[in-house]
């Protein structure tokens, strides 16, 4: 099983070096890393950089697919702007998730993906079997099904970005005279 390395020609110089896996900037320019231990890397990154916030998007989706019906959400003006608010929570989260994944995969501590992706999962479960129909459901209900859907976000957000801007001011040394972000 291979990265895109082996799906690319080889290339020979004018002496038949193979130069398709040699590289001109050497370890350095991965970090001392071999580069079959960089392409693994690069590897997992993609996969847990995309599944991991796809996973917690698709569970806001399904919770909110139900909670968006109710008169909550229905009032003129005002159920709009609720909406809204909601979304941008979730997206909130998607974003938190995301760069806690990019954490991790430097080797930074960051609990955002391990605690929200699992709350929003056990979030939407509960919003279509805890409790009742959109019908049924009084204002106080849906706004507890909001709030556990949604409602960690925030400050999941604000703690990541907190931690992704004290580590890149920590680096920010290391890398000077580049623009890494």
């Amino acid at each position: 099983m291979g990265g895109p390395s082996d799906r690319i020609p080889r290339m020979a110089d004018e002496r038949g070096r193979d130069q398709t896996t040699q590289d001109p900037d050497g370890p350095a320019a991965r970090a001392g890393m071999s580069m079959a231990e960089y392409e693994t890397r690069v590897w997992d990154m993609a996969k847990s950089v995309v599944h991991i916030p796809a996973i917690y998007a698709v569970a806001q989706v399904v919770g909110l697919t139900k909670l968006v019906g109710h008169p909550l959400f229905q009032e003129p003006v005002i159920g709009a702007w609720r909406e809204t608010g909601v979304f941008l929570c979730s997206f909130l989260g998607a974003w938190a998730v995301f760069y806690s994944t990019l954490l991790r995969d430097a080797g930074l501590r960051s609990l955002a993906a391990t605690i929200l992706v699992p709350a929003a999962v056990l979030a939407a479960i509960a919003v279509w079997t805890l409790f009742p129909p959109v019908g049924e459901m009084t204002r106080i209900d849906a706004w507890w099904a909001v709030t556990a859907l949604v409602g960690p976000a925030p400050l999941a957000w604000t703690l990541t970005m907190r931690t992704w801007r004290v580590e890149k001011r920590r680096v920010a040394p290391l890398l000077k005279g580049t623009r890494p972000w």
